[in-house]
């Protein structure tokens, strides 16, 4: 009914190519593990929690003051507030890309 769209030989290639590249990336996320378990990954991860706590803390001060001042320009607290939030976006999403992509490996 349906037709190999390749070659005896061009699928054995394709073949060689797929398990190449499972290896490669087995061997990818392997490190990655690895690289998660290291005193160096903790020490970011706690620094990164610490950062973002401060930051939460910052934003909530900045948010009461402004909310009880008499003037205050809107335009310049949301462009604050959304360049703050921006980094710490930034940042965890780093954070959980790495730590998601090696649990996930570590499943296959």
């Amino acid at each position: 009914m349906f037709n190999d769209i390749f070659k005896p030989s061009e699928a054995r290639e394709v073949d060689a190519k797929f398990k190449t590249s499972e290896v490669a990336m087995q061997v990818a996320s392997d490190r990655a593990r690895r690289c998660l378990e290291t005193n160096e990954f903790k020490g970011y991860r706690q620094s990164f929690e610490r950062a973002e706590k401060a930051l939460m803390d910052s934003l909530i001060a900045y948010n009461h003051q402004f909310s009880i001042a008499s003037q205050g320009d809107v335009l310049k607290y949301a462009m604050k507030i959304n360049r703050l939030l921006t980094k710490a976006e930034t940042v965890r999403e780093l954070l959980r890309t790495i730590e998601n992509a090696a649990k996930r490996k570590g499943k296959e």
